[in-house]
């Protein structure tokens, strides 16, 4: 039996020592008797952490949360949709520590680079660029962004990825997650990366954060008319 494993590395990482224990999160394909079957997607180009330019989702995106009664239904939804999972990322919804919303509501994203919160080529670590976008009146996500804005994003560029600002996940076993909604070639992916100490973000990626007031008058709106 042959399976594909696709590793997605740090662009700090050269290719040669990209190995399984130091990826951000590794691609399984489904066991294949077949050499060529198994690694046909293997003609895709790598994923490329290092965002090129204002595309995609560079002025925000309005998403609808509470579509899905649990972190298993929005597993479920993934996978029907054909959508790639990183193996943290689908470890962390199959065991659902976090809170689904209850009721159907849109939420306004706003995506913004390292360099568009301020900070020049040198970058910054997270907690820097979670500060930053607090005082922009910014707020990070809840975990339920990542896998909503996957399915809900189809038309991502090839080349785009797009890092959730959040909480880590704890996945169970004494790691932790953050999502990554991309799409490497090969196709749709949400990825489970575990934060680094002392990691600093590069000028170029991008964060995805909600716009809390325009989220609080949506969820006001969709009450009134649904009492």
């Amino acid at each position: 039996m042959f399976k594909l494993l696709m590793l997605v590395c740090s662009v700090q990482l050269a290719s040669p020592a990209c190995a399984a224990g130091d990826a951000l999160d590794v691609i399984s394909s489904p066991d294949s008797s077949h050499r060529i079957a198994c690694a046909s997607p293997s003609r895709a180009r790598s994923a490329d952490l290092a965002l090129a330019g204002p595309t995609g989702l560079s002025g925000g995106r309005t998403i609808e949360l509470g579509s899905h009664g649990s972190a298993a239904d929005l597993l479920e939804a993934l996978r029907a949709g054909g959508c790639k999972l990183g193996d943290k990322a689908e470890e962390v919804l199959a065991r659902g520590p976090f809170i689904i919303s209850r009721a159907r509501a849109d939420v306004e994203l706003a995506v913004l680079s390292v360099a568009q919160l301020g900070f020049g080529a040198e970058g910054a670590p997270p907690a820097k660029l979670y500060a930053r976008a607090a005082q922009l009146g910014l707020e990070l996500c809840p975990p339920e962004i990542g896998p909503q804005l996957r399915l809900q994003y189809p038309d991502q560029p090839i080349g785009e990825y797009l890092h959730i600002a959040m909480a880590p996940l704890d996945t169970g076993n004494g790691s932790s997650v953050v999502f990554i909604v991309g799409n490497g070639g090969a196709g749709l992916v949400l990825l489970g990366a575990e934060p680094s100490p002392g990691f600093i973000a590069p000028a170029s990626r991008r964060y995805v954060f909600i716009r809390p007031h325009r989220a609080a008058d949506t969820v006001m709106r969709t009450n009134q008319h649904h009492p």
